[in-house]
């Protein structure tokens, strides 16, 4: 599917390197002063409210807009420079365009037919891969928003990158569809291919994402590094329970699981929770009674208390 690139910090240095860079326009700073590094098998995630300098990131990654001050490197190579480093690069954005009278296939046909080096083979790989049906020959106005969104996926995927830039790419999509999505990157990441999500589903971020961070009025003010286990992000969560045999009984059980218990009387905060759904639903199946559960420091808790209210 991928290129099989071993995961972890590349011995060639980052994958994406941004050196205090900053963009205006006009008087207005869209970004400024922002430094990141991205690595080889790593899915780095970047939130923040709608205007933010999210999307301006992203395009002076891709080259499409040139930064007033600091430096770009994709893969050692300035984006804006004809390196041939983009042709590594595979892009997702936000409401995606595609010849909408046309067939999901034939519209990566057209768009292959540019460089010729992809077969229709490998395009109905991808088609596949994102859970589309390659001998469907709906036009694509005909598709659900979602269905657009795994078409967009597709045409990323279908030249093997070793880099994708994800701008909401869940966008439209149903609870399966989000959760085919994720696991999906999580295989990606496996094979080495470096993702940079930008994104508001700030649970989802959170699962997948080695690193996030938080960027608001142009700058990043925030940032954390993920606990992971399989590939999904770790969660410390408080469990409140109603009676003294419950406290027991759950931190035997937790304790059985390898995560660390810490008790105060009928509140137990859990750390290595891989999921909290997962938790709750294992908690009513122990029997015990539940006064109230919830994660501790959670990106979403993070993300308001940084960002300094709900997000627009």
């Amino acid at each position: 599917m991928v290129n099989n690139i071993s995961a972890g910090k590349s011995s060639n240095g980052p994958v994406i390197s941004l050196s205090s860079v900053s963009k205006r326009y006009g008087q207005k700073w869209a970004v400024k002063e922002v430094s990141i590094n991205i690595y080889s098998g790593q899915i780095f995630g970047l939130v923040g409210p709608n205007g933010a300098g999210k999307t301006t990131l992203l395009k002076m990654i891709t080259g499409l807009v040139r930064p007033t001050s600091g430096t770009v490197a994709v893969m050692n190579h300035n984006p804006g420079s004809q390196t041939g480093a983009l042709s590594s690069i595979g892009l997702v954005i936000e409401n995606p365009p595609s010849i909408e009278h046309l067939s999901g296939l034939r519209n990566l046909q057209l768009l292959a037919s540019i460089k010729n080096q992809v077969a229709t083979s490998e395009m109905v790989s991808a088609l596949k891969q994102v859970g589309l049906n390659p001998e469907d020959r709906r036009p694509v106005k005909k598709y659900s928003l979602g269905m657009k969104q795994r078409l967009a996926l597709a045409q990323a995927i279908m030249e093997k990158p070793q880099l994708l830039l994800l701008d909401e790419p869940t966008n439209g999509l149903d609870p399966q569809g989000v959760a085919d999505i994720r696991n999906f990157l999580l295989q990606l990441k496996e094979q080495g291919v470096s993702i940079l999500l930008a994104s508001h589903l700030l649970t989802e971020v959170e699962r997948i994402c080695d690193e996030v961070a938080i960027i608001k009025n142009g700058e990043i003010v925030h940032r954390v590094k993920q606990k992971t286990t399989d590939g999904l992000q770790q969660v410390q969560a408080a469990v409140k329970l109603t009676a003294l045999e419950d406290v027991r009984v759950v931190s035997q059980w937790a304790k059985d699981k390898g995560w660390e218990v810490t008790a105060e009387r009928s509140l137990l905060r859990l750390e290595g929770v891989p999921s909290m759904p997962g938790l709750i639903k294992d908690l009513v199946n122990l029997g015990v009674s539940i006064e109230a559960v919830y994660a501790e420091d959670s990106l979403e808790i993070t993300y308001l208390r940084v960002v300094g209210g709900m997000a627009k």
